[in-house]
């Protein structure tokens, strides 16, 4: 009789669940088929990144008020590093599952 009640390898707990493993396997094959359509979004998103950094996205009315050109130039400011943050987002996708 065997009074070792422990397994001898962690290998059971180590290896993640299959659903898991499944759901990986699903985003990667869906990451792979649009690649072409992220890298695209994420050209658009780059333009939209540079427009936002720029002083050409602050409307010329709002340039009298300095209130309103605070508010502009604060939003812009939050909608450039939103953007970014979804283009590195796309871009870590791309990097994770494309080669």
């Amino acid at each position: 009789m065997d009074d070792n009640l422990y397994p001898r390898s962690s290998a059971s707990l180590l290896a993640p669940p299959s659903e898991q493993t499944l759901e990986k396997e699903k985003e990667a094959n869906q990451v792979q088929a649009n690649a072409p359509v992220i890298r695209d979004i994420i050209t658009r998103l780059d333009e939209r990144i540079a427009f936002y950094s720029s002083i050409d996205s602050v409307p010329a009315d709002s340039i009298t008020n300095p209130d309103t050109f605070m508010h502009v130039v604060a939003s812009n400011k939050l909608t450039r590093d939103n953007l970014q943050a979804e283009k590195d987002f796309l871009e870590e996708l791309l990097n994770t599952y494309v080669k």
